[in-house]
């Protein structure tokens, strides 16, 4: 039973306990609160709703779930019920997947785990107060136990601007890659803008969307904050200052509409 399972493993104060012994910011508090949690979920999917409380599943649960599945039953299998296999699989922006995720991919190719695997160390995507470390590669591979023929970065800067990459690497300062990048294009030099509160920086920005829109109506324009507070600040201004288009995304929830 994955279900079962699922929930032997997570309801087990002591098997936590070990598995997160040393992580930062992971103490006995934190801990006590997790194994109160799935304990409550469990008897909610035993027993049915508890004090108006539903089963809950997050989208990092799902894949825990397959990652059971594959070592209590085997192949993933599809909607007859044939096991799903692939010659080889490519897994881009590897930076910001979990070992597990990476672990059911690769048991899709079969004996032969055929994968190629694609990131950038300096391109991590962390919610406000996550702190995962310094990506490893080699440590990543190392603990999918799965021999590896090389890594190698690519050197070349196809999308940006060299007047782009260059500031990005100045801004990187360290955590920018040995090896410069070859840019195939030039473009307009990268302006810094500063101003005194945010509310002159919206107000300006409201300006210049506004005169965007009308000379490009075709245009995307992305505005990165980061802070979530700060990126409903500028939301909230430039919708009275009545830009159009404006949509406030987090966690990726958006569509190219």
């Amino acid at each position: 039973s994955v279900a079962g399972l699922w929930d032997e493993l997570l309801t087990s104060r002591e098997a936590l306990a070990e598995t997160f012994e040393g992580v930062p910011g992971f103490g006995p508090g934190q801990l006590e609160q997790v194994h109160a949690w799935c304990v409550r979920q469990t008897r909610v999917r035993s027993e049915g709703e508890r004090d108006g409380e539903e089963p809950h599943i997050d989208a990092e649960d799902r894949a825990l779930l397959l990652r059971c599945w594959q070592v209590l039953r085997g192949p993933i299998v599809d909607g007859e019920g044939k096991p799903i296999r692939f010659a080889h699989a490519f897994v881009d922006e590897v930076q910001d997947a979990s070992p597990v995720e990476l672990r059911i991919v690769l048991e899709l190719t079969g004996k032969e785990r055929c994968i190629t695997l694609a990131g950038d160390v300096a391109q991590r995507m962390l919610d406000e107060g996550d702190d995962r470390g310094e990506f490893d590669w080699n440590a990543l591979l190392d603990g999918l136990g799965v021999p590896h023929t090389t890594i190698e970065p690519l050197k070349v800067s196809y999308r940006s601007t060299s007047e782009i990459t260059e500031f990005a690497r100045a801004i990187l300062g360290p955590l920018a890659h040995d090896d410069v990048p070859v840019t195939t294009r030039r473009g307009p030099p990268v302006e810094l803008f500063g101003f005194a509160s945010p509310g002159e920086a919206v107000a300006w920005l409201a300006e210049v969307l506004k005169q965007l829109a009308r000379d490009e109506p075709d245009a995307n324009v992305a505005l990165v904050a980061r802070f979530p507070q700060q990126a409903e600040v500028y939301f909230e201004g430039l919708e009275r200052a009545e830009v159009p288009n404006v949509r406030r995304v987090a966690k990726q929830d958006f569509s190219w509409d």
